[in-house]
Formats: C-alpha cells, sequence, structure tokens
C-alpha cells in the first residue's frame, strides 16, 4: 500500500492481508512468492494491493471471488442466518 493513501485504509488492508494468507490458498501462494524476495511487511503490503485490485474488479464487474473456499464461505453463510 502506498504511503500517502489513508492510515486507516491501509491498516485495515493490511490485517486482512495477513489474515487472507492464512485461510486463503490462493492469497498464500502470492504471499509466499513475495515473501522469498521481500521481508514480510513489504510482501503482505503487496499482497494488500493485490487484494484491493481483486475488490475494485469484483465489485466493478459485479463478480463473486473465483478463489473462494467453498467449505468455508458455506460455513460463514450458515453462522450468519443463524445469527
Amino acid at each position: 500500500m502506498k504511503k500517502d493513501r489513508d492510515g486507516a485504509l491501509t491498516h485495515i488492508m493490511m490485517n486482512a492481508a495477513m489474515v487472507a494468507k492464512q485461510h486463503d490458498e490462493h492469497i498464500a501462494a502470492i504471499y509466499e512468492g513475495y515473501a522469498k524476495r521481500h521481508p514480510p511487511l513489504i510482501a503482505r503490503s503487496h499482497v494488500a494491493n493485490i487484494m484491493a485490485t481483486y475488490i475494485y474488479f469484483m465489485l466493478k464487474n459485479g463478480e463473486p471471488y473465483r478463489h473462494a473456499n467453498d467449505r468455508l464461505y458455506q460455513s460463514k453463510l450458515d453462522r450468519l442466518k443463524t445469527s
């Protein structure tokens, strides 16, 4: 993420990247590729940037996330329905 961006949004995206690399195989693979060449914080920043790009195009095209883990996604929907 760029330093001249909104600090709160950068913080949120960096935390989301950290969690996504633990739960999403696709994001984890991207992170591992960057982590081989960069320090962990820089690798996480690259992943946050990629995630922001994914979010933009998902909203622009009205598409769901293509690499979603169906089991986790369905579990989340079930928890939301019972709440």
